[in-house]
């Protein structure tokens, strides 16, 4: 048996290393905190799923709001929440939920702000109904999708939204970029299963 062993941690963020050179260089002060992600969730079990998503955008310094709402047991309140969002502050939002996966959706149609969904496992298909749930939206209602259980990457989509104008959020993911590439080039496959 073999496993792969990494001494890098991919997502750890640290002060990036010089970027390629750039004809002009705009310096902007901190503002990552300015930002606001919404991340919700069908039920309360979801959690430990979506926590990811939390914790790399906390790492990058994005503010989070993070609540168990339900499309189905909660309608009223998730299109409440959805309406005002951006008069609240909220730059995107993330949405995951397992088996008929209504909340991205149920979100999109409420706003116009950018959804993520994460399709969330769980049921008896393995969150494969989840997953046609959040990517089968209709015309005019998108909801970008990230794969099965993997509520980091939303986080990461969501960041690398801010950062295509916040110049200090792209160093940041390009130095998450970086230990990643880092940390897999460092992986050693070893035999007996550890090193």
């Amino acid at each position: 048996m073999c496993s792969f062993v990494s001494t890098a941690k991919p997502f750890q963020i640290v002060r990036a290393q010089k970027l390629p050179s750039r004809t002009t260089r705009l310096r902007v002060t901190s503002r990552s905190s300015q930002y606001k992600v919404g991340i919700l969730m069908g039920s309360p079990t979801d959690y430990k799923l979506m926590k990811p998503a939390e914790d790399v955008l906390k790492d990058f310094g994005i503010q989070t709001d993070t609540r168990v709402m339900s499309a189905h047991r909660q309608p009223q309140e998730v299109a409440q929440f959805a309406a005002t969002a951006r008069n609240k502050g909220y730059f995107a939002i993330i949405c995951g939920a397992g088996m008929a996966a209504h909340l991205a959706g149920a979100v999109s149609s409420r706003t116009t702000l950018p959804v993520v969904g994460v399709p969330l496992s769980g049921s008896a298909l393995s969150g494969m109904d989840a997953l046609y749930a959040t990517v089968q939206m209709p015309k005019g209602i998108p909801v970008a999708t990230v794969a099965v259980d993997t509520s980091v990457n939303a986080g990461i989509l969501v960041a690398q939204m801010i950062g295509a104008k916040d110049f200090e959020m792209a160093e940041k993911i390009e130095s998450m970029r970086m230990n990643t590439r880092v940390a897999f080039n460092e992986t050693k496959l070893t035999d007996g299963g550890t090193e």
